[in-house]
């Protein structure tokens, strides 16, 4: 899998042939460490579907004092010719 940020921001993925690949999006709080933080997030696609990548949308937690967190996505393999999607 390759995953690029492009100029206007927006991050492109592009599936690995055969397999299914992890892709790991890391957020950072810059500021305000108090308290917990919750985070809500969703994909907006252009071209990607609910089956191209699961989860499409959730909720990352930030511990009083946790400065990085993660969202967990997996990347689906559907073995169907296709352009590139983002």
């Amino acid at each position: 899998m390759i995953c690029l940020q492009n100029i206007e921001g927006r991050i492109d993925v592009y599936e690995a042939a055969g397999e299914d690949m992890p892709l790991q999006l890391k957020l950072s709080r810059e500021v305000g460490y108090f308290g917990e933080l919750g985070v809500l997030w969703q994909i907006l696609p252009r071209e990607a579907s609910a089956e191209d990548i699961t989860p499409f949308s959730g909720t990352v937690t930030f511990s009083q004092g946790q400065r990085e967190a993660y969202i967990q996505l997996l990347v689906i393999n559907d073995n169907l010719p296709e352009p590139i999607e983002v």
